[in-house]
């Protein structure tokens, strides 16, 4: 799962995962054989500015207790 966090709202999230996936497809070609052939699932959390961070530190640990399901 690849957690992210948004500053310009929900409306980027499209295009940020087809930007994502032309990297892999670029990069990892393998990889993304195996996505397209459903050998490995690629899931998307877009997160509020902030919320993967405590001051300057990313988290290594998200608490997802108390999250919404992500879609």
């Amino acid at each position: 799962m690849f957690r992210l966090e948004l500053e310009d709202g929900p409306s980027r999230r499209d295009e940020i995962k087809r930007e994502i996936f032309a990297l892999v497809q670029e990069k990892h070609p393998l990889a993304w054989q195996a996505c397209m052939q459903r050998l490995s699932e690629v899931e998307f959390a877009f997160l509020p500015k902030g919320s993967l961070r405590k001051g300057r530190k990313l988290l290594r640990l998200v608490d997802e207790r108390r999250s919404p399901p992500v879609q």
